[in-house]
């Protein structure tokens, strides 16, 4: 069968089988061009990856031509599809077999700047790799930590050039502003090896609306911690005299490290904030979420 992906504007959709009776299949949609494995020769960047561990103690490896000294981002879903059970481990090795980076393997993070105790639940793992010396060819394999494999151990694997990451999470999914009045709009960054300061701001407000918040400052690197996550509050003011219509609100998401901007689309209506994630690019990114 064949599904039109065209209007699609979250990283999942679901999708009804013809004369079928069972409920709606999720189907994962990227930003990327995808292949499926086996995949012979060097990965083509940017590329996503589709596969599974069809077998206990089944071992995925993928082959990619580097040059010292470039950078690459290597982000791996199975447990956010919600139809994995896949603990993944992330390894890239050498020509000559030698292990040079991993990721799924190590202590869980601390956020010790936390007000709260965060959650440890260990996630899918994602993997900041710059090439060393003399290295011109790597190999990145994809296994299960407990070496376990079978129909339901599938994974999407997306490589792409980057040295570093962020995603950007809508928490408010519906907003109502009474004229005169302010809502608020929050929105999660989680850091994923990206430390700068973040600003976050509405894109082309309707009249009678203003925005302000929004920021969220740079953080000390810790080695201890890849991944950080926080919240950015946003205040909606309508004027007294405005009348606002229901429709979508635009939010553009800004690092001072990196020359590119994230525009997150939010429709009013929504009950399902969706997760997206944003790289450093050197054109526009735009990010969706209803």
């Amino acid at each position: 069968m064949s599904v039109d992906l065209a209007g699609a504007k979250t990283p999942r959709v679901f999708v009804n089988l013809p004369d079928s009776p069972v409920l709606p299949l999720p189907f994962a949609v990227g930003d990327y061009p995808e292949v499926t494995e086996p995949v012979r020769g060097p990965l083509k960047l940017p590329v996503t990856v589709n596969g599974r561990l069809a077998k206990p103690g089944e071992i995925d490896r993928y082959e990619l031509s580097v040059e010292p000294g470039q950078e690459f981002f290597f982000d791996l879903q199975a447990r956010e599809l919600g139809t994995s059970k896949l603990t993944a481990l992330l390894t890239i090795w050498d020509e000559q077999g030698k292990k040079l980076a991993s990721a799924g393997d190590g202590p869980l993070p601390v956020d010790t700047a936390a007000v709260t105790a965060t959650g440890r639940t260990l996630g899918d793992p994602f993997l900041q790799f710059k090439t060393p010396e003399n290295v011109h060819r790597i190999w990145i394999s994809v296994e299960d930590l407990a070496r376990r494999g079978g129909p339901l151990y599938g994974y999407r694997l997306m490589a792409f050039r980057a040295a570093q990451d962020f995603r950007a999470t809508i928490n408010t999914p519906f907003l109502n502003i009474p004229a005169g009045g302010t809502a608020l709009v929050s929105v999660n960054v989680q850091r994923r090896g990206y430390n700068g300061a973040l600003q976050i701001e509405p894109v082309s407000l309707p009249p009678g609306l203003t925005a302000a918040g929004g920021d969220i400052p740079a953080e000390v690197a810790d080695p201890n911690n890849r991944a950080t996550s926080r919240n950015a509050i946003l205040t909606l003011t309508a004027a007294a005299g405005a009348t606002l219509k229901a429709g979508e609100l635009r939010f553009r998401v800004l690092g001072s490290m990196s020359k590119a901007c994230r525009l997150i689309v939010w429709r009013p209506g929504s009950v399902t904030p969706s997760v997206w994630r944003a790289r450093q690019t050197r054109a526009w990114w735009i990010v969706n979420a209803r």
